[in-house]
């Protein structure tokens, strides 16, 4: 019961039924049973859309702070991101080259 009513204020507070579903098993349920997981989705999955359809704040959104992107993608940013990612693949390479070194 807990984990569904979490999945469900999870749900409407940030319109995202999924989200509530995976916050609720991962910080409140101690055991993962697929029971829980039907019902959690499906109290969730009504709690999302029971707020669409009631449309508290009159804007037609599902939660109140919608982030709309307006803007395209700039050139220098990618260089940026690009950067990023090779790092994380040296990075991760790295420390599976150590851990199939050392354990296996």
């Amino acid at each position: 019961m807990i984990t569904a009513s979490t999945a469900a204020g999870v749900a409407v507070a940030f319109g995202a039924p999924l989200g509530g579903i995976l916050f609720s098993l991962e910080e409140i349920s101690y055991y993962f049973g697929a029971k829980t997981l039907w019902r959690s989705f499906l109290c969730a999955l009504v709690a999302a859309a029971t707020v669409q359809w009631l449309n508290p704040w009159g804007g037609g959104k599902v939660v109140m702070f919608a982030v709309e992107y307006n803007d395209n993608w700039k050139t220098f940013e990618l260089a940026f991101i690009i950067i990023l990612a090779i790092i994380g693949v040296c990075r991760n390479s790295f420390f599976f080259f150590l851990f199939f070194l050392f354990f296996i």
